[in-house]
């Protein structure tokens, strides 16, 4: 497997596992391997998990610097 077939299958694994269990109120953070995230960013995102949303999305900023 590679790549986003890794990601569909582990996510259809969790939601089998899950299936009969009462909604906990957890969240699952889905991104690329190769992703690195400022803590800034998980300061901004916590502030809706206790909201009403169901899905939390972001855009994301890349930027590449030649050394």
């Amino acid at each position: 497997m590679y790549g986003y077939d890794a990601t569909d299958a582990m996510l259809s694994r969790i939601l089998k596992e899950t299936r009969n269990q009462r909604d906990a109120g957890g969240w699952l953070l889905v991104t690329n391997g190769d992703n690195l995230y400022a803590s800034a960013f998980f300061e901004a995102v916590k502030q809706h998990m206790n909201g009403p949303a169901a899905v939390i999305a972001t855009r994301f900023l890349m930027e590449m610097i030649e050394i």
